[in-house]
């Protein structure tokens, strides 16, 4: 039996995860101007091979699709084209390292969330069945941390759709994935598991969502959607208008960032007030945000943090991470995704204050995203954390703050989730 025609994408992905440093950053060759990733080239690679114009497919570009919840546009690892109009996106995420357990929750969220958002404007009867193909590439490294069996979570509340008894982290995605396609959030995905080595074993778990049919898959797709453009009378500009509807919330217009011609017709359509309900009988809905908490933090403070995230998430608290988010940061531009992070994604960043993080440039950059977001709104963002007295540019001496040197990690978990609890927004 010949090899996994993923075995090379894997191989190569395995050789450059491997040449990562220990420390909370990639080396400063994979920081800037590495976007793409073996995985994601295999992908573009084999909806080629399927028949789809290579034009057509783009990445690394300001592409984002329109969203209904998440008020910053979400960016596709892959997204197809045709014309002004998007007809698949693409996601590729991979789930690495002993933190598998700890990352499983975010993960999940995380991949409902890009499809629920994604989905909400399509949900009108004129524009369901031109819904880009959703589709997603998950890797799974095959290990002992994500085969180990796991104790069902006890509650109680009866939970009759919950994980059932001897499952691994492995089989959980799995069953997962099931549900998403069962229930139409997801129209293809293709799981695989790779052992970590420059020769890797690569398994698919779930024989429905193997490799060899998944970019064909997302290519009939698009042919259907195309078929039924054709038959469609709404053309791009309509179809921007369209999208910018939203009945049930007064037409409130959210993030949406399609392709050009769609973008400026719903961008007009907010402009010029096309809207069934005015402004002020328009309910807006609570901010949506993809982490509770973000943590940025020097490295000499790492254990003393690691310590602090596990106690939240044990606590089912959404939180970023550096440890948690390696393969997800591995490949991007981080001076444009940590901004995004630590600017809009999280409800608190916590920032742990020192004299190692005055001085250093990543958490200079992480503190002035933070900061712009600090400023922009009425309520506190920033909590601070103090190590010791060193003055951070920008952090008032008024401003409350936690002792570190009094306050264990696990107490500073229960303090954050008092914080999240008692917030209003």
């Amino acid at each position: 039996m010949g090899s996994h025609p993923a075995r090379d994408a894997f191989a190569e992905f395995w050789t450059q995860r491997e040449g990562w440093s220990t420390t909370s950053r990639p080396p400063r060759s994979t920081m800037f101007g590495i976007r793409d990733n073996s995985l994601v080239d295999l992908i573009e690679n084999e909806l080629a091979h399927a028949g789809l114009d290579r034009s057509h497919i783009h990445r690394n570009e300001s592409i984002a699709l329109p969203g209904s919840y998440n008020p910053s546009p979400r960016k596709w690892d892959l997204v197809v084209l045709d014309g002004d109009v998007p007809v698949a996106a693409v996601n590729a995420k991979a789930s690495t390292g002993p933190s598998v357990g700890k990352n499983f929750n975010n993960r999940l969220q995380e991949i409902l969330g890009d499809a629920v958002d994604l989905g909400r404007p399509y949900e009108s009867e004129t524009l369901r069945a031109l819904k880009p193909c959703l589709a997603l590439f998950f890797a799974l490294e095959d290990s002992d941390a994500s085969n180990r069996i796991l104790r069902p979570v006890r509650s109680g509340f009866a939970n009759e759709q919950g994980f059932p008894e001897g499952m691994s982290y492995k089989d959980r995605y799995g069953a997962f994935f099931e549900r998403l396609i069962r229930d139409g959030r997801y129209d293809v995905i293709c799981y695989l598991t790779s052992t970590r080595s420059n020769d890797p074993s690569i398994s698919e778990p779930k024989s429905t969502m193997g490799f060899a049919n998944f970019a064909q898959s997302i290519v009939d797709r698009i042919t259907k959607i195309r078929k039924l453009r054709e038959d469609s009378p709404v053309d791009p500009a309509e179809f921007g208008r369209m999208l910018a509807r939203r009945d049930d919330l007064g037409n409130v217009v959210l993030g949406i960032a399609s392709a050009p011609t769609g973008l400026s017709a719903a961008e007009a359509t907010a402009e010029n007030g096309d809207t069934s309900l005015s402004s002020s009988e328009a309910p807006m809905p609570p901010r949506q945000y993809q982490y509770d908490v973000c943590l940025s933090f020097a490295g000499e403070q790492r254990k003393y943090v690691d310590q602090v995230a596990s106690h939240l998430v044990e606590r089912g608290i959404k939180t970023f991470y550096d440890d948690y988010e390696q393969a997800e940061l591995w490949g991007k531009d981080l001076y444009e995704h940590l901004d995004s992070v630590y600017r809009l994604k999280a409800r608190y960043c916590v920032l742990f204050a020192s004299a190692d993080y005055a001085r250093k440039v990543w958490t200079s950059h992480e503190r002035k995203s933070a900061q712009a977001r600090a400023y922009s709104q009425s309520e506190e963002y920033i909590l601070p954390v103090k190590f010791d007295n060193t003055d951070i540019p920008g952090l008032r001496p008024t401003t409350g703050y936690i002792d570190a040197q009094k306050i264990d990690p696990a107490r500073l978990a229960s303090l954050i989730s008092e914080k999240l609890n008692t917030s209003q927004v």
